[in-house]
């Protein structure tokens, strides 16, 4: 990704809005002899803020050139934050050691905003500092979601290459199911299940026999889940494939958009911090929540001289089916996107990528609520203290950065995302059959 055109971009701050309130602090002493003493006064702050700044990349006469059939798609970054906070308001009556007067406090705890603003999160001030936001890792993820978008150029409605290059291996399986289902019925019909209950009763007392009988089971029901999980379902979503195809109506059109998102985390943590104050330290509860976001698209174009029939059966993607119907290729396809990257560079008749961009989005949400409070800060013996207003903020920066026709991965890469149960057991299953094949 380069930032190189950013450099000489336009900056822009679309819009720094809020509202501003007050509260009252004072410090009194009865009767006054505190030299200290001073107020009532009235206290401003920031209560809430909407700020929105952006970096992008000029184009000249861009209206015109697309009136005129140009597709454009610049570099920016964009910067967002709102915030909304409310201050915790304490009041306090107490005497000072070796004191003769009473002191009443009124006191806006900021909750740790350091700044006159009252943000718990400032916006970036330049340029380099947004780019430093989003361009903490450069890498995979957003390559992932081009090469997911590219892959995704596609018309085609059914996998038929493949489905021809798995058909001797579906009728083999047919052929199995219906010479057990023979043999079941042959067995029923001689009365067959009576011996097979006996041997089960002589499993009792034959220790090699259970032993013998628990392999077999243990066969069984591996091969019954490799089955099922490889055999049967795949069926049931082509057949589901081919009626959904039958009923699909072809549409006409110059141009597509194939689009892929991918995210990266969305990671929450809480902690308390400590606020000092004149009279008092309060805990307070911060959330922080970070997220972040990729979307890829790619605008292609399509030839209706060169698309039909044969480009929704797919039969113009021969490497991708041969990738598909590769033994063990599917158990790769969980841990590297091997699959997308060859569908990503395998031309397709009649698409033509014209455009295409990625987009991330980070976002970081920072939420805080007082705790109860804590002893005195000072040596003042309380004697009352009320908290009048809890307060409490709440504030997310958000930085979204779009690149424009980034480069394709020119190798696959790594893509571990975890594996659910099914694909554990699957695992199991199959790296069982290849040991066992092995100590042949």
């Amino acid at each position: 990704m380069d930032w190189e055109d950013l450099s000489v971009s336009r900056d822009r701050i679309l819009s720094d809005n809020g509202d501003w309130s007050t509260y009252l602090e004072s410090y009194l002493a009865t009767p006054p002899t505190d030299p200290y003493a001073y107020g009532p006064l009235t206290k401003s702050f920031r209560s809430a803020r909407v700020y929105k700044r952006c970096w992008d990349v000029v184009v000249p006469n861009w209206k015109d050139r697309m009136n005129n059939g140009e597709i454009i798609t610049n570099d920016l970054i964009e910067v967002s934050l709102t915030s909304t906070f409310q201050p915790m308001l304490v009041h306090c009556v107490g005497r000072w050691p070796g004191a003769s007067y009473v002191t009443t406090y009124d006191y806006g705890k900021m909750l740790g905003c350091p700044d006159g603003a009252n943000s718990i999160i400032t916006p970036p001030a330049n340029l380099q500092e947004a780019i430093n936001l989003i361009k903490t890792d450069e890498g995979s993820l957003r390559d992932e979601a081009v090469t997911a978008a590219y892959a995704r150029v596609d018309i085609s409605e059914l996998e038929v290459l493949a489905s021809l290059g798995e058909m001797p291996e579906t009728v083999d399986w047919f052929r199995d199911v219906l010479k057990r289902l023979i043999a079941a019925m042959a067995a029923l019909k001689k009365r067959q299940y009576l011996d097979m209950l006996n041997q089960l009763k002589s499993l009792r007392t034959s220790k090699g026999a259970r032993k013998r009988a628990a392999k077999k089971l243990g066969s069984l029901t591996e091969d019954s889940w490799m089955e099922w999980r490889y055999a049967i379902r795949p069926l049931i979503f082509e057949v589901k494939a081919y009626l959904a195809a039958l009923e699909t109506k072809v549409e006409i059109a110059t141009r597509k958009t194939a689009r892929k998102s991918t995210y990266d985390y969305a990671h929450s943590t809480s902690y308390l911090e400590t606020t000092g104050g004149i009279i008092y330290n309060a805990n307070i509860r911060r959330d922080v929540t970070t997220t972040r976001n990729i979307k890829a698209g790619v605008l292609y174009s399509l030839n209706p001289e060169l698309t039909g029939w044969w480009t929704h059966l797919g039969l113009d993607a021969p490497v991708s089916a041969a990738w598909a119907i590769t033994r063990l290729s599917f158990v790769l396809d969980w841990f590297f996107n091997i699959g997308q990257w060859i569908a990503s560079w395998e031309p397709r008749l009649g698409l033509t990528p014209l455009s295409s961009w990625v987009v991330e989005t980070r976002s970081t949400e920072i939420t805080g609520k007082p705790a109860p409070i804590m002893a005195p800060w000072a040596p003042m013996v309380i004697s009352e203290r009320s908290v009048t207003e809890n307060g409490g903020y709440s504030c997310v920066l958000q930085v979204k950065a779009r690149w424009a026709n980034p480069s394709r991965q020119i190798l696959p890469t790594y893509r571990y995302k975890g594996l659910n149960v099914s694909k554990v057991a699957d695992l199991v299953v199959i790296g069982r059959k290849l040991a066992s094949q092995l100590l042949r």
